[in-house]
């Protein structure tokens, strides 16, 4: 019930019905601390509720001490979302809490004091497994005290993005090292920029750190910043990663290269989103000399990257030539004209074996005339090998 705006008055109905209720979303509706005064009784009595949201909510400093004071005992909530709170009282409830494994205080504008604090309620508590910073900033100081507190907990699984300061990110990247136990880092929502030389020292002190780590094989995912990109070598292991999401990072036709030259011979990466990444038609060229290489690449995302008919040829003299793994290609949103769209016919068929089974090029300036070629070229591969191509306009 997330946004219904029924306030505290609407809370005093509803508390009476949460008694065994597993979730509850209860983010952005006015509900004040009176509000969680309320919610006191039901959570003291419930022993099945396993996620509490309530996010956006004015509850003040107040509001998060008496609902801290709750929880204390509280052993069956797993997951709590508090995304506007009071930090010390969200640290005395991490000392005494062993059943909490997912804490969100995203946006709440936390810095230096704040981090320290849940930083070193943290090094108390065995049970947290992610733990979600978004829009907050603790300096280098504050997210150093994260740095030793991540160093001894193998435990540890998440790590959501927080802003960081250069000094900060070379202490994670320590902690990371001793700890291999974590198996995602997000930080896909800063854009830094690609000619930024202390954005680039961010990313490539964390990133060096693991993906040069042999042993740290549970990784499955990496959402990333362009910053990533510049520093890539061809011993980084991308073996050990299941997809790469470098989704809105204007990594543009440099960052592509840099992508290009390590995933051709050393990546078995089969999930590549490059979307609204502003590559052009130059940074597609790279991508798709890749996929001649490339063996794992199943699906490929180049959504948004302005290839216009220069582009939309890349890949199609890719498939032309060889291209036995990839299976879903998106072109969609790339002004892309029939120019285009006869290349990617022409492609499809003079490769009649060729993988692509899904392709979408919806939001592009396709007539008919080139929908007629594509629709053509996707009869000519049924026919000579039985293979269903879905095309989208």
């Amino acid at each position: 019930m997330s946004g219904c705006n029924f306030g505290v008055y609407g809370l005093y109905f509803l508390a009476e019905s949460l008694a065994y209720n597993q979730e509850v979303y209860f983010s952005a509706n006015g509900i004040t601390a009176a509000g969680v005064k309320a919610l006191d009784r039901v959570l003291q009595s419930n022993i099945v509720l396993k996620c509490l949201n309530l996010s956006g909510n004015p509850i003040g400093d107040e509001g998060v001490k008496c609902l801290c004071d709750i929880l204390v005992d509280n052993t069956g909530i797993k997951k709590l979302q508090l995304n506007s709170t009071m930090c010390k009282a969200i640290a005395e409830l991490l000392k005494k809490n062993s059943s909490l494994h997912i804490l969100e205080l995203n946006n709440n504008m936390i810095e230096y004091s704040g981090f320290t604090s849940i930083a070193g309620a943290l090094l108390e508590n065995n049970s947290i497994r992610c733990i979600h910073l978004n829009g907050n900033y603790g300096g280098a100081l504050g997210v150093a005290a994260f740095g030793n507190w991540l160093e001894g907990k193998k435990s540890f699984r998440t790590l959501a993005a927080m802003e960081l300061a250069p000094e900060g990110a070379e202490k994670i990247a320590e902690a990371l090292k001793e700890n291999r136990s974590v198996t995602t880092i997000d930080l896909v929502k800063y854009d830094y920029q690609f000619h930024s030389y202390k954005s680039r020292g961010i990313y490539n002190t964390i990133i060096d750190c693991c993906l040069y780590d042999s042993h740290r094989e549970e990784i499955t995912s990496i959402p990333t910043g362009s910053m990533l990109l510049p520093k890539f070598r061809k011993t980084i292991l991308l073996s050990l990663f299941w997809s790469l999401l470098i989704n809105c990072n204007p990594i543009r036709p440099d960052g592509a290269k840099a992508l290009s030259e390590v995933l051709k011979f050393h990546g078995k990466i089969p999930i590549l989103k490059l979307g609204w990444c502003k590559i052009g038609p130059k940074g597609v060229g790279f991508i798709a000399d890749t996929l001649k290489y490339n063996t794992t690449i199943s699906t490929l995302d180049l959504r948004a990257n302005g290839l216009d008919a220069r582009g939309a040829v890349c890949p199609a003299r890719s498939m032309k030539v060889v291209d036995e793994a990839l299976t879903l290609l998106d072109l969609a949103f790339n002004e892309i004209r029939d120019t285009g769209a006869l290349a990617i016919a022409q492609a499809l068929k003079a490769n009649e074996d060729v993988a692509v089974t899904s392709l979408n090029l919806a939001s592009n300036f396709i007539t008919k005339f080139g929908q007629s070629a594509l629709t053509d070229a996707r009869d000519h591969v049924y026919e000579m090998n039985r293979t269903e191509i879905n095309i989208f306009f």
